[in-house]
């Protein structure tokens, strides 16, 4: 038996010695996927930390919290079941949690048919405990997205939605992410991100991501290799609608002023692209998804073109050029 008296948990250990402990009284359904057990601190601050979150996520009984040492397993694994119209991969390609600056993704919102997973790492909370509330908070409005209907990403599939012409379709979902990103971290409190240094971006941080993009040219010089050099270029970009959503939500929270991101150019083209953008406490509907996704995709334009690159599609021949400016 667990350490919690029951009916509050039960626990169990699966033919891989992985210790599965589910705490199912509260409104948010919390279940451990842990390699080792977790102390009772650690638990009843989950406990209480998740209980935050319950009324953030639209749908508490619809959600459910997995708390885990192994990010890759439990993603993808539940990377499978993800419903096409909400953004299911054609491929089987494993998750990995590590992103192209060399930071480490720590919590991923997953849509299912019947309800909504939130994965964090357990380390979150090892480390600062402020870290994982700060985490849970950013989830549980992704969470709210799902529930509400009004999450940007993959939208195109669950409604109408016409790529402007010009742009490589990829541009689509890097504006997707962005919208989303920036939504859910617009609307922390000031008391949750007050409560951690660590999970908002700073202008100092730019410096992992630019090298990205000065691999993609190094890439190109070395090996004469367009095709390779765009991929990395993509990567980059990928990490970029993550990152500026992120550091644009700084500005609207009032912790930091467009001037302090001034020598970042894609923050500064983001945070005008978002200005008007309400944060993920307020719906929005289908029509209004569309715009503002379209509006960031020639903000991807000018974003590329910031960073010494150009992209161009040519419609009727149906091609993509890659240009190192």
């Amino acid at each position: 038996m667990c350490p919690l008296p029951p009916p509050t948990a039960c626990r169990h250990l699966n033919p891989t010695g992985v210790i599965r402990l589910k705490q199912v009284t509260a409104a948010v359904e919390i279940t451990y996927e842990m390699s080792g057990p977790l102390a009772p601190t650690e638990l009843t601050l989950w406990r209480s930390l998740v209980d935050e979150i319950s009324d953030l996520v639209g749908e508490p009984a619809l959600t459910s919290v997995v708390v885990t040492d192994d990010m890759p397993g439990v993603v993808s694994g539940l990377h499978t079941s993800i419903p096409w119209q909400f953004g299911a991969r054609d491929d089987d390609t494993p998750y990995n949690p590590e992103k192209v600056d060399g930071g480490l993704a720590v919590g991923r919102t997953i849509p299912l048919e019947d309800r909504t997973v939130i994965v964090v790492n357990a380390g979150t909370a090892r480390i600062e405990p402020g870290m994982a509330r700060r985490l849970l908070h950013h989830e549980a409005r992704h969470a709210r997205l799902h529930h509400g209907g009004d999450t940007a990403w993959a939208m195109h599939r669950r409604g109408p939605f016409e790529r402007p012409p010009g742009y490589v379709f990829a541009y689509v979902y890097l504006a997707q992410s962005m919208l989303d990103e920036y939504r859910c971290e617009a609307a922390l409190a000031p008391d949750v991100t007050a409560s951690t240094n660590l999970g908002s971006v700073r202008p100092s941080d730019w410096a992992d991501v630019a090298q990205v993009f000065d691999a993609a040219r190094q890439h190109y010089a070395a090996e004469g290799d367009l095709s390779g050099a765009y991929s990395i270029f993509l990567s980059g970009l990928d990490r970029v609608s993550s990152f500026a959503g992120h550091a644009a939500a700084t500005v609207s929270r009032g912790e930091l002023s467009v001037a302090d991101w001034a020598d970042v150019a894609p923050v500064v083209l983001a945070v005008e692209a978002l200005a008007d953008v309400p944060s993920a406490d307020e719906r929005l509907t289908h029509p209004e998804l569309s715009d503002i996704v379209e509006r960031l995709i020639h903000t991807f334009g000018y974003i590329t073109e910031a960073l010494g690159f150009q992209v161009d599609v040519d419609e009727e021949a149906d091609t993509t050029s890659f240009w190192l400016l």
